[in-house]
């Protein structure tokens, strides 16, 4: 079992409420051969390990797992998934990461403004943030009267992350897709967007190498 602190065992309600709504939900949006009702292919349950494999510790951050609902994920047709809490070794600062991949028709489906939304959040305006060479991820708050939410997200292949206004189609021929979701519970934006931007600079890196098609990875060495 894992042990929560109480200004964290909120944040994480939230977000496994969150994260259940939009895998159920993106599960009724395509059928046929999109759904691999026929088991995981090889090309996907790569990516799939792939994910499962994202360093658990990074820097100064180490990590608890949240579990995901196994009924959700299979419902969701999601091939691979993701789901930690890090906490500065320090400062004891928390962010939580989900990773999603699969079927860019699934893992495109529904951004967070409709998942959250279906949990009782209001999202606020949303901006581009700028997370390195060629990637950008969506950011937003998403507020409740008890809560509020600051989440980065953004779609890609492995090789960077895009602030997508329409994933599934910018994303239609991909084999695979990538979702990720940085969240933290929000208190002041200077503090949060200081916390944001030490976790992403030490994790975005493991990402990429972890998650880019062998030829990428290659070339970047």
């Amino acid at each position: 079992m894992i042990s929560l602190k109480p200004s964290s065992h909120l944040l994480t309600t939230s977000i496994i409420i969150g994260v259940a709504v939009v895998l159920v939900v993106a599960g009724t949006v395509v059928n046929g051969r999109a759904t691999d009702r026929w088991g995981v292919p090889a090309d996907l349950a790569l990516h799939a390990a792939d994910v499962a494999a994202l360093p658990t510790t990074v820097g100064d951050w180490d990590s608890d797992v949240i579990p995901m609902d196994a009924d959700s994920l299979e419902i969701a047709d999601v091939a691979g998934s993701m789901c930690r809490r890090y906490r500065h070794r320090y400062t004891k600062e928390e962010v939580t990461v989900l990773v999603v991949s699969g079927r860019p028709g699934h893992v495109a489906a529904h951004p967070p403004e409709v998942c959250y939304s279906g949990a009782g959040y209001t999202p606020g305006p949303k901006r581009v943030r700028e997370l390195g060479p060629n990637s950008t991820a969506w950011q937003s708050d998403f507020i409740r009267p008890t809560d509020t939410l600051r989440i980065v997200w953004g779609w890609g292949t492995g090789e960077r992350w895009t602030a997508s206004d329409s994933p599934r189609v910018e994303y239609a021929t991909a084999g695979n897709l990538f979702k990720i979701y940085v969240i933290r519970r929000a208190t002041d934006e200077a503090r949060d967007d200081a916390v944001l931007s030490g976790f992403l600079g030490a994790y975005l890196p493991e990402c990429h190498r972890r998650l880019s098609p062998p030829s990428a990875a290659i070339s970047d060495k």
